[in-house]
Parts: C-alpha cells; structure tokens; sequence
C-alpha cells in the first residue's frame, strides 16, 4: 500500500522525513515564549523554526534571533519574511551540525529553543551537551515519553542513561503538556516543554568521557546487578575494591544510582587500561 501524504498545509506539504509537525496554537506559543522569561537583550537560538510561528514571538522578546532552518523551502519562506530585519538571522542547515560557539561564549551563554523533531530529539539534546559550556538553558518541546525520562530521578523505572546525562548537564523540570491537536499535522503522541538549565561547573573532559562510558555500558543490561555490568565492561577489574572504594552495593541495579553515585563509581573503577 502507498503511504498517504500527510495533509497539505497552506500550499506546503509537511516533510515526515523530518519529522515536521507544525505547532499551530496561538495560545500554546505564546506560554513557550512566555516561559523563556526573555528580558529584550538576550540573543536566542531557535532549532527548526518551520514557518515561524515561534520565531514571530521570539523576536518581539529578544533582543536578537538566530533560526536555523534545515529544509530549504521553509528557510526560503523566512528569509523572506524577514529581509532587512536586523534582528532575526536565518541560518539554512542542520542543527546538528551547527556550532554554537559562533554565538555564545563561556562568559555570554545562550539560550536555545525549539519544538523538536521527536526522531532526532537525543542526538539534539547530546549536541547540546556537547557545547553546553556556551549555554545558559534550553526549552524543548519534545515527546511526551522522552520527557519523562530526561525528568527520571534514580529509581525511577524511566531512569536511562538520558536522564543520567540531563542530571549531569542540567537542572531538567518539564513545564506543561501539549496535545497533538495543538498540531498540524497530528501526532499521535502527546508533547512536553521541557526546561534545561545548564550547570556552569563540570568535570574534567576526561573524567566525563569515563563516567559516560561506563554509564552507557551499564545501562545497556539495566536489568542485570552493576557487579555483573562492571565484569563485563572490565573482567580484569577488582570489583570488591571497587565497591569498597565508592560505597556503591554492586548488588543494585544502574536505575537506583544517584548522580553522584556514578560519579563515585567512576572514580574508583578508574581508566581503562
């Protein structure tokens, strides 16, 4: 059977290659920008702005707006919209590629908004990890699923190894829900805005390469006892000392670990050799 287009919106036919869903509630945006809590001076970065519904708002709040576009005819439609503005820059390309730096700085850090793509939404959120030295928050409107488990505390059931990376980065709180008729076309699932406040102080790059590493291998038998993760991981490693040196039981499981029990459990397991 021949999949069915999605429904044509204005002369413009949404792409489910990448995973457009237009946000069509006046309402609904004006709370996103609204929960910005932008002063006029700020510079914001939009991610996937589409036909600038948020964007609009955006610029009558900040002081400057970049909004990066990677499908070319919307790019081509906000470039026109806003010729000779000398405010709002529109950048075509894709987010996942683009450099923050360009912007922000460790001493002027930005601030990032945008309704997420949900097909894409945790290489966004770790591209954002990446250059979160730049950055003083986010708002995300992504799936409600994967906001529940950026929000997942230790022992929570969603606790991943997301919301072990958001704990790292950020200070997480989901604000309000969004429901698909908010959105043309529909998802079919429910949406969330999410707030990221980014810590200012972090490890050492390798000490978080290490921590992420063993987070990630742990995780990927979370039903498994950490002792059992940590043999697999590094057969060699003397896992009695291990859990003598960080006061972590090896007979939990990854899930119940707070953040700083992972920092100690990295720690004493120590580099790989």
């Amino acid at each position: 059977m021949t999949a069915r287009k999605p429904p044509r919106e204005s002369g413009f036919y949404p792409s489910r290659k990448l995973g457009q869903n237009f946000l069509v509630n006046p309402r609904i945006l004006d709370r996103i920008a609204d929960a910005a809590s932008l002063t006029g001076s700020e510079t914001v970065l939009e991610i996937g702005p589409g036909k600038g519904a948020l964007t609009e708002r955006l610029a009558a709040r900040a002081g400057r707006v970049i909004a990066v576009e990677l499908d070319k005819r919307l790019a081509e439609g906000l470039e026109n919209t806003w010729a000779g503005s000398g405010h709002v820059t529109i950048v075509r390309g894709d987010f996942l590629q683009y450099d923050l730096t360009q912007d922000f700085s460790p001493e002027s850090r930005g601030i990032v908004l945008g309704n997420v793509p949900y097909s894409i939404t945790s290489p966004i959120l770790f591209r954002l990890f990446e250059q979160a030295a730049v950055l003083d928050r986010a708002l995300l409107l992504v799936q409600r699923e994967v906001a529940d488990r950026m929000t997942a505390g230790a022992g929570d059931p969603g606790r991943g190894r997301l919301g072990v990376a958001v704990e790292y980065y950020a200070r997480a709180a989901r604000l309000f829900l969004v429901g698909p008729a908010n959105f043309r076309p529909r998802p079919r699932v429910d949406s969330a805005l999410v707030s990221l406040r980014f810590h200012t102080d972090r490890e050492e790059p390798a000490f978080e390469q290490r921590l992420f590493a063993l987070v990630k291998r742990l995780f990927r038998e979370r039903r498994k006892m950490i002792r059992a993760g940590l043999r697999e991981w590094r057969p060699d490693l003397d896992t009695e000392s291990v859990e003598a040196a960080s006061g972590v039981a090896l007979t939990r499981r990854p899930e119940t670990l707070t953040l700083d029990e992972w920092r100690s459990l990295a720690r004493a397991a120590g580099d790989p050799a």
